[in-house]
């Protein structure tokens, strides 16, 4: 199959799950072509964007921020698909004008500029995010694009999008989308109230390569400093504040805790100061962003994992993290929320714990409680390893995406070797 993937913004270190299926449908066999609203400037890179040479795969639409330059180069665009065609400028035009969002059709214009020399005939068009499928069906409606339209919906474009924008902002959308893939039950329901037809709808997950991730059950020796990390995008929804002030509850009863949270993002400064104020500085420490290699050789020393996302002033939610399936897969107990999908992942008391969102003296009793029972931890982390084996690994789940891709192409997709070309970057 020859696939165009559309995503926010690509490379990202917060979005491996977008990576992973590339790569899975690369390793199929399949010709894949990358289409982003934006790159990811500096900060670490995946060794798979290297390994398999994905930039070179990839097109930015890069639409400028100063609304005037956006403006011009709308108008700009809109010429020439004028020019290739009238009923595009038209359309395009009247698009413009009438447009309630005019960013997000501005962005389509931009997107086109990618398309303008040659029309791309894919068999899938497949979308992250609803948002990223809009200007898709769009471009397919100037006729720049072909191909089959497939949407992964994944908690931001099916909560804080819907929220900001009206529960009609899928309309078209959902009515002439082929296929509609939400990474969870919650969001399957969901999106089920907003009108889609349910032979469109079917849950499909993000997982993780176990093989990556080496299962060690944690133990804890008398004395021992308990390690705990986060690892997250530093945003409301990720609940990080109320972590920090549970972990700082601890340490403040004597609990020997190193707390360290990775990732960046617009709170970086603010749960800075959470921290001075809790005065536990000396335990708990923002390191910044990590390349997915040394997150991993942080997740090899902790003893548990934090990730207490909650839902925003805003609406805005999580899917179901992949950070949780990462340590989960390595045998690190989780303490989580009851929020969006990640109850589908987390057992309460059989694969993790969870608690109530934005709850401190919950989150403070659930850490305190795994340390006092350490012995509890090689059950559940082989439970929750049992639970990604089963349902959240990637190499399973990239299988079955082919033959959903292939099912909804006119036929039936069998998993290909890779070409030549393909098995020389292995080893390179």
């Amino acid at each position: 199959m020859r696939i165009a993937v559309f995503t926010s913004e690509f490379p990202s270190v917060s979005q491996t799950f977008v990576l992973n299926q590339i790569v899975g449908l690369l390793e199929a066999g399949h010709e894949v072509h990358i289409y982003a609203n934006r790159g990811c400037a500096g900060g670490p890179v995946h060794e798979d964007v290297k390994r398999y040479e994905l930039l070179d795969r990839a097109t930015w639409f890069n639409m400028p921020r100063n609304r005037i330059v956006r403006a011009l180069g709308s108008a700009w665009i809109i010429c020439r698909l004028t020019l290739n065609g009238p009923h595009r400028g038209l359309r395009s035009a009247r698009w413009l004008v009438g447009g309630r969002r005019m960013h997000a059709v501005q962005g389509t214009i931009h997107a086109a500029r990618a398309f303008l020399r040659n029309q791309q005939r894919f068999d899938v068009v497949y979308c992250h995010f609803g948002g990223t499928g809009m200007i898709a069906l769009r471009l397919k409606k100037l006729v720049l694009i072909t191909g089959r339209l497939v949407i992964v919906f994944h908690g931001f474009d099916i909560t804080k999008f819907i929220e900001r924008y009206g529960a009609n902002v899928y309309a078209e959308l959902l009515q002439e989308g082929d296929l509609f893939l939400p990474i969870s039950e919650t969001w399957k329901a969901r999106l089920l109230e907003l009108g889609a037809a349910p032979n469109k709808v079917k849950v499909h997950r993000m997982g993780v390569d176990c093989a990556k991730f080496t299962f060690k059950p944690r133990s804890l020796r008398r004395g021992e400093a308990i390690r705990i990390i986060t690892v997250a995008r530093l945003m409301k929804k990720k609940g990080i504040e109320y972590s920090i002030r549970a972990v700082a509850r601890l340490v403040g009863k004597g609990y020997p805790i190193e707390y360290e949270i990775v990732g960046d993002g617009p709170l970086r400064q603010s749960l800075a100061a959470v921290i001075d104020e809790t005065g536990c500085a000396y335990r708990i420490r923002l390191l910044g962003p990590r390349s997915h290699e040394e997150v991993t050789k942080l997740l090899e020393e902790a003893h548990l994992m934090l990730l207490t996302s909650v839902t925003d002033e805003e609406g805005d939610q999580e899917g179901i993290p992949v950070a949780l399936m990462e340590a989960m897969a390595m045998g690190i107990p989780v303490v989580s929320t009851y929020h969006s999908g990640i109850s589908e992942l987390v057992a309460d008391g059989v694969t993790g714990i969870l608690v109530p969102e934005r709850d401190v003296e919950a989150i403070a009793a659930a850490v305190e409680n795994l340390t006092d029972n350490a012995q509890l931890w090689p059950e559940m982390a082989r439970a929750a390893r049992e639970k990604i084996e089963r349902e959240y690994n990637i190499k399973l789940l990239n299988k079955q995406l082919v033959e959903i891709l292939g099912e909804h192409n006119g036929g039936s997709i069998s998993m290909r070797l890779p070409s030549t070309e393909l098995g020389r970057s292995f080893s390179e």
